[in-house]
């Protein structure tokens, strides 16, 4: 069996058993399997790349902070938004290169800026909605 399959299986199993564990509410299965998921992702990337990027491989060590992060059940909002934060400046960054890559026309960026402008917007008045606890958390959600 080939690497990139075992690491394909791998990912397929662990995400049915993270999500199975979801479904039944336990915690301990969801333990043992959700920190399972990115790791094989990686592990898949590897197998299917000669050059190793750096920037991808932050992007999944911060996700993979973020998400065990959260599995701990560290309650205060900011431990778990910094590194997502941080993973999603550097996607941005890919995305602009790629942007710049395929010379995308001015009206298509400015259509994306309005529509991601409208989705912070719909954040913040969500935000806002919320109980007073959710209203000292405003800025730091809407610059997420």
């Amino acid at each position: 069996m080939k690497t990139k399959t075992i690491a394909f299986y791998l990912y397929i199993i662990t995400c049915l058993t993270a999500l199975f564990a979801i479904v039944i509410d336990n915690d301990l299965l969801l333990l043992v399997s959700k920190p399972v998921i990115i790791p094989a992702v990686y592990f898949y990337y590897l197998t299917k790349t000669k050059n190793v990027n750096f920037a991808f491989t932050m992007v999944m060590l911060l996700s993979f902070v973020g998400d065990t992060i959260i599995l701990l059940k560290i309650t205060d909002p900011l431990y778990v938004m910094v590194p997502y934060y941080l993973s999603y400046l550097i996607l941005i960054e890919f995305l602009i290169g790629d942007i710049v890559k395929t010379k995308v026309s001015r009206n298509n960026v400015l259509l994306s800026l309005v529509v991601l402008a409208g989705h912070a917007m719909m954040l913040y008045l969500v935000l806002d909605l919320q109980s007073m606890d959710g209203k000292k958390f405003i800025v730091p959600f809407s610059i997420y």
